[in-house]
């Protein structure tokens, strides 16, 4: 008798999936990355365009805004705390990428302003 081999799938270069982390890690470039906690997600937002995907999640201090192909796996796997990291997809690999397969084309970080919060002016 013949056995068919299940192979598992091949693990994103842009994204990894593990059951309740605490944290989402958002790899920049070399060694730079920050560290989201999912208890500070206020919200996330999908957005779908012919050509592109744009996630945006609003953290507390942070705004992390994913531009790339097929985000929605990301975006429910972020809905279930269950997203350990992402980064950008590299260059080489965006055209060997399967077309069911996420790309990230690029993440920008960006810190919230002060501006409009409900604290009141210092009067000094």
């Amino acid at each position: 008798m013949i056995k068919s081999q299940q192979t598992e799938p091949k693990p994103s270069v842009c994204w990894s999936k593990e059951p309740q982390v605490p944290a989402l890690r958002v790899e920049q470039s070399g060694d730079a990355f920050f560290l989201f906690p999912y208890i500070h997600l206020e919200f996330a937002r999908m957005e779908i365009h012919k050509e592109q995907n744009i996630l945006i999640l609003s953290f507390s201090s942070h705004e992390v805004r994913i531009v790339g192909s097929r985000l929605k796996e990301i975006g429910i796997a972020i809905q279930r705390q269950s997203v350990e990291w992402i980064k950008a997809t590299p260059p080489r690999y965006v055209a060997l990428a399967k077309k069911e397969v996420a790309i990230i084309e690029k993440i920008e970080v960006t810190e919230k302003s002060d501006e409009g919060s409900s604290n009141p002016p210092d009067p000094s």
